[in-house]
């Protein structure tokens, strides 16, 4: 099922995805719906219940929070255990 939805949009933004629709020879609305699957954040019940806890945290930050956190060194303890998640099959 498809919706149609009626949104107000400045001019550079129109002007960047009407542009970013004709170099890449597709509908408008293809391009707005793609820009929106890869920018909305997940639905916290999309992931595992084991994971919900560490993950809404994140869910609330903005750019610079996420950056901060994303270059935090994790202690050597955390760090074998992401290796050992990496690992797991």
């Amino acid at each position: 099922m498809t919706y149609t939805i009626t949104i107000k949009l400045s001019d550079p933004l129109y002007n960047q995805l009407r542009r970013a629709a004709e170099l890449a020879n597709r509908p408008l609305d293809a391009i707005v719906e793609e820009s929106l699957t890869h920018s909305l954040p997940p639905l916290l019940d999309d992931i595992p219940t084991e994971y919900q806890a560490d993950v809404y945290p994140l869910l609330q930050m903005n750019v610079r929070q996420l950056t901060t956190e994303a270059r935090r060194v994790l202690s050597k303890n955390k760090w074998q255990q992401y290796e050992a998640l990496l690992t797991e099959k």
